[in-house]
């Protein structure tokens, strides 16, 4: 599998730096572009290769590995774009926090991630680099902004 398989497909938006996922509707204002984990694309390269590993019989795979070894987690500085990015959204919405109850659920959710994408050392998701976890500054906590989802869509509604 290509790591190029499982990559958002930009196409700008109305000429201007503005890119848009035609897959998963990943948003991002840049020259061009950068790398971004299509969580549609990399959920069906799961699926295929689920389907291609069903029909070995006695030889165990590890299916999240496997995958893993595909998904990277994204480096600072597309982490700190999309950081910024989502504190940008956070406060234009009136800085709307998600009630304890609920962070608590997406925190489980994470720790036992049906993607196998959480990286329980560190605190952060591979799949979007985000933190994922309690801690001192809410806006570190991406379980914490009310304006953010998982990009897996694993998080309760």
């Amino acid at each position: 599998m290509n790591p190029a398989d499982y990559r958002c497909r930009f196409e700008r938006v109305d000429g201007k730096n503005v890119w848009r996922c035609s897959a998963c509707g990943f948003t991002v204002r840049a020259v061009a572009p950068l790398p971004h984990n299509c969580p549609e694309r990399s959920d069906a390269l799961a699926i295929e290769l689920r389907e291609l590993t069903a029909d070995l019989e006695g030889d165990a795979i590890d299916v999240r590995r496997a995958v893993d070894v595909e998904i990277r987690t994204p480096n600072n500085i597309t982490r700190l774009i999309h950081w910024r990015a989502a504190l940008k959204k956070w406060r234009r919405a009136g800085e709307p926090l998600r009630p304890p109850t609920q962070r608590v659920a997406c925190h489980a959710v994470c720790q036992v991630c049906p993607s196998g994408l959480f990286d329980p050392d560190r605190g952060l998701c591979k799949a979007c680099g985000c933190n994922v976890g309690p801690s001192r500054f809410v806006t570190l906590d991406k379980a914490a902004l009310a304006t953010e989802d998982c990009d897996r869509r694993h998080w309760p509604r």
